[in-house]
């Protein structure tokens, strides 16, 4: 859905290479493969309330649509 918003708001800025930094979450699959399952997913579940409360918190500087996806794509 977020994919489909941001190509029509950004025609121009948000390209596939933006896409997929915007939406990569590697680091789920990996933490739970170290420390278990459990634990794994409680720390990423806080990861992700972390990361969601940036993302609604995100904004370019001057209005930018480059800062607002590298913001995203930190937040994420």
């Amino acid at each position: 859905m977020a994919n489909v918003v941001f190509k029509t708001l950004y025609p121009t800025a948000y390209t596939s290479v933006v896409s997929t930094r915007v939406s990569n979450s590697l680091l789920v699959g990996f933490i739970c493969d170290r420390v278990g399952r459990k634990a794994g997913l409680v720390f990423t579940t806080a990861l992700i309330v972390l990361g969601a409360t940036l993302a609604t918190a995100a904004h370019g500087k001057g209005g930018s649509p480059a800062g607002l996806f590298w913001f995203l794509t930190f937040a994420r």
